[in-house]
This record gives C-alpha cells, sequence and structure tokens, in this order.
C-alpha cells in the first residue's frame, strides 16, 4: 500500500468507527465506496520512473508488481476495499481538486437510486512535490491573469 492508500484508510477507518458500521453491514454489498485522488501515488511513481529511465538497471525486472497497485489512480477506492473487506460499488474519482467532491456526489446518488444503503466518501492525496508544484503552477497563472 502506498502512502495516498494509507491515509485514505486511516481516513475511512475513523468514519467507519464514527458511523458505527459493523463488519457484517461493510461486507454485506449494502456498503459501497466513492473515493479518489488526483493521481494515485506520485512518490511510488516517480520511484517507477526513476528505474525505467536509469540505463543501468534492468529496467521492468525491478519494478514489483504491487508497485503498479499503490501508484493507480484508484488505490484508494480499492485498498479500502480490500481492508475493510467492503463488497459494494467502488466508484473511483479522480478530478484535481474536485475529486472528494464528485465522489461525495456519487456517493449521494448511489444511495438515492437505491443502489447502495451506505457509502464511504471522499478522496485523499500525498503531500508530494508533484502536486504541489503543479497546484502553485496554476495558482500563479490564473493570479497573473
Amino acid at each position: 500500500m502506498g502512502p495516498v492508500s494509507y491515509y485514505a484508510c486511516q481516513v475511512a477507518k475513523e468514519a467507519i468507527e464514527q458511523a458505527g458500521l459493523d463488519q457484517d453491514f461493510l461486507s454485506s454489498g449494502r456498503t459501497g465506496i466513492a473515493f479518489g485522488s488526483i493521481q494515485g501515488s506520485p512518490s511510488i511513481q516517480r520511484n517507477i520512473q526513476q528505474i525505467l529511465l536509469d540505463p543501468d538497471t534492468e529496467g521492468l525486472s525491478k519494478i514489483n508488481a504491487a508497485d503498479y497497485l499503490k501508484s493507480m489512480m484508484h488505490t484508494t477506492a480499492v485498498n479500502i476495499s480490500k481492508m475493510f473487506a467492503i463488497t459494494g460499488r467502488v466508484i473511483s474519482s479522480c478530478t484535481a481538486c474536485t475529486t472528494a467532491s464528485q465522489s461525495i456526489g456519487l456517493g449521494y446518488e448511489s444511495i438515492k437510486y437505491g443502489l447502495q444503503d451506505a457509502m464511504i466518501c471522499g478522496a485523499a492525496d500525498e503531500y508530494d512535490l508533484t502536486p504541489v508544484a503543479a497546484f502553485d503552477k496554476s495558482a500563479r497563472v490564473l493570479n497573473s491573469l
């Protein structure tokens, strides 16, 4: 599990405890997840890129199969579903600043239309150079307009 999934699972654990949801309900198929991330785990993605670009390594043979699972966009939702044995819908959004808002909206619709009785919704991201630099650059461009 990459750092972003760790954060997501920790906050999901707190939400589950605060809501008083028991394991039978979580695993019943009546509980789903709508949880996203801007880009998965950028620290893991950077490690993969460094391995692939380093001419002195053996490239793909140095990359662990779990590295992809840590870096994929839907890593937060998948890891929450696995950690808490949630068997309902698993929805993952990746819409930058609106990822959490969209997840909440998708969770609301899942309940409103009777597809789920409960949804764990939100988003998590790593505090990492890549997203911080991208958001900083975007803010500077917008402020110069």
